[in-house]
């Protein structure tokens, strides 16, 4: 039986979230967004649902493709069932969901299209023996246990099932917390996990490793404060040319979402690229591009106007700044490893809220020619390494990890083979927010609270 001291500190927990529940719902309803996770999680007078105030809208940006489809959702993680009714509402009464959880209470949530199994997920038997009668997953939430076993256990053992579909896994600050098994850079967490995994996918470009199934079937990585979002491809081919066409085919859902942009600033910039921003942005927008080739020039006109530049010449790059003030999206076409990150660290932050940040060739990062090298230190992928510490910062309970410009302005990093994509805009330090009836839950004490 549950003490008084229990359902105290419970109804204190709650009455903290709802407040910050009311106002992100406050600034959601001004945004003017359009998020159907969101109006239902606001809107909700069912069971309980406790999130992160900024998984909503991942969510919406990762599982839109599959809005009101009859997919096959695994949840790890079912808790007072809150989130099986919202997956339901949002993808759909014919959606198949599959809930995991430790709890044998959670059998109760059991009904039609929804089928609970009761299991440690850190015990890869179990884990076999649940997968052995699924055919394929369109969407995986792995928001069970929080142990960095459970988390990379879960991964390995279920991934392979997700069919050109996501793998959403949340809650990964734990990684940098001790009482979890986590700790900054510690080996063996799931960040570190993860880290590795970008390697994998840009293993076709590295002498050193070897093409994995990782490699084959990771479409992407999008890499948010406590959580990472895997996109898997449709099939496990992956001989395709690195060229403009493919940096612009999977940059341009990104460059969709721009609102009006204005200027462009394109590092080591060519006829090809000059071009593909040219046709997809018109006449809207103002081109800068920076070169070492003087014959570049000849591409001037009223819309793009093009420098050119010596790499030893640091006083051009602060007179560049000076001069172009914020820009919308910066393009990196730079090969050298150590031009990409001098590149970000003086220019990203002259990128405007909402903007973009894009580095192509990023696999020249494994390549010796140059500068490049596996697990080099000084290369562009381990700075991104770094930089996702940092997104997780506001977590951090060392003093090696402190809160930064970048924690509080990198929304998100994209990973695909040879291609980062940084979003930006403000990020600030996160909190839990809750819906539902909770005077249930002081009623209901047979559930294990977080």
């Amino acid at each position: 039986m549950n003490s008084i001291r229990d359902i105290v500190s419970t109804i204190i927990y709650d009455i903290k979230n709802r407040l910050n529940t009311k106002k992100t719902r406050q600034k959601y309803k001004k945004s003017g967004k359009i998020n159907p996770i969101a109006d239902y999680f606001y809107n909700n007078n069912g069971k309980i649902i406790e999130k992160w105030d900024h998984y909503l809208d991942i969510y919406q940006s990762h599982f839109e493709k599959f809005y009101n489809e009859p997919i096959i959702l695994m949840e790890f993680g079912v808790f007072n069932g809150g989130s099986l009714d919202m997956w339901k509402y949002y993808f759909g009464d014919d959606t198949k969901i599959i809930g995991i959880d430790i709890n044998i209470e959670c059998k109760k949530f059991n009904s039609k299209n929804c089928e609970i199994h009761i299991g440690d997920q850190e015990n890869r038997d179990f884990l076999k023996k649940l997968m052995a009668n699924v055919k394929k997953i369109d969407v995986v939430v792995e928001d069970g246990g929080h142990e960095m076993n459970q988390q990379i256990n879960t991964f390995e053992e279920v991934f392979p099932y997700v069919n050109g579909g996501v793998f959403l896994i949340e809650d990964l600050h734990t990684s940098y917390w001790r009482e979890y098994g986590g700790g900054y850079k510690k080996e063996g967490t799931f960040i570190e996990y993860a880290k590795n995994i970008i390697d994998s996918v840009n293993a076709r470009h590295c002498d050193e490793l070897k093409v994995n199934y990782y490699t084959k079937t990771i479409k992407s990585m999008s890499i948010y404060d406590s959580v990472i979002v895997f996109e898997k491809n449709d099939d496990n081919i992956i001989e395709k040319e690195i060229n403009e066409e493919y940096y612009f085919k999977l940059s341009k859902k990104y460059l969709d979402k721009l609102n009006k942009p204005k200027k462009i600033l394109i590092f080591n910039i060519d006829k090809e690229k000059l071009n593909t921003m040219r046709n997809y942005f018109k006449d809207e927008v103002m081109i800068f591009g920076v070169s070492h080739d003087m014959e570049l020039k000849k591409l001037q006109n009223n819309e793009t106007k093009i420098y050119i530049y010596n790499n030893e010449d640091e006083e051009f790059l602060n007179n560049l700044i000076n001069k172009l003030g914020d820009v919308d999206v910066i393009i990196d076409n730079s090969f050298e490893v150590n031009e990409q990150v001098k590149n970000f660290k003086n220019f990203f932050q002259s990128v405007k809220e909402k903007g973009l940040y894009i580095t192509n060739n990023s696999h020249s990062s494994y390549l010796k020619e140059y500068g490049g090298g596996y697990k080099k230190e000084g290369t562009f992928i381990e700075y991104i390494k770094d930089l996702i510490d940092q997104i997780n910062a506001y977590h951090s309970k060392t003093e090696e990890l402190k809160v930064d410009n970048y924690t509080k302005t990198i929304k998100a990093i994209h990973i695909q083979d040879s291609l980062t994509i940084f979003e930006k805009d403000k990020s600030e330090k996160k909190t839990v927010i809750v819906s539902g009836n909770y005077f249930k839950r002081y009623l209901d004490f047979n559930l294990n609270f977080r």
